[in-house]
């Protein structure tokens, strides 16, 4: 087992295809010690060099909404309502009172009905 710090891309191919060489080895035995640890230095290289950023949070909204069916008109009624609670601060309790929440949107948000 020969492993070294992932410096540049040459070094991260190799270790990738070193991964695949090891892929399925047993647990404690020296093959997956060796995959583990290239594992680890292969996710810290990705990390620093190939950043994932977090996902808009209104492109988010809109995704779920979508794979739910509903159509572009519920979306814009979706933000909308959920703009202008943001801006009033509207509590849990307000908000199982809008329709809108009430229909549909039950397995999208977890609303309480109140707050300990």
């Amino acid at each position: 087992m020969d492993i070294r710090p992932i410096k540049n891309e040459q070094d991260y191919n190799f270790a990738i295809n070193r991964i695949e060489e090891l892929w399925g080895a047993k647990r404690d035995t020296p093959e997956g010690d060796e995959l583990d640890l290239l594992v680890t230095l292969v996710e810290s290289y990705e990390m620093k060099h190939y950043p994932i950023a977090p996902p808009d949070p209104v492109d988010t909204i809109k995704f779920r909404i979508e794979q739910m069916g509903n159509t572009s008109r519920s979306i814009t009624c979706i933000v909308i309502s959920l703009v202008i609670l943001y801006r009033f601060q509207v509590n849990c309790i307000h908000i199982n009172a809008i329709p809108l929440f009430r229909k549909g949107l039950d397995n999208f948000f977890y609303l309480p009905t109140s707050i300990n």
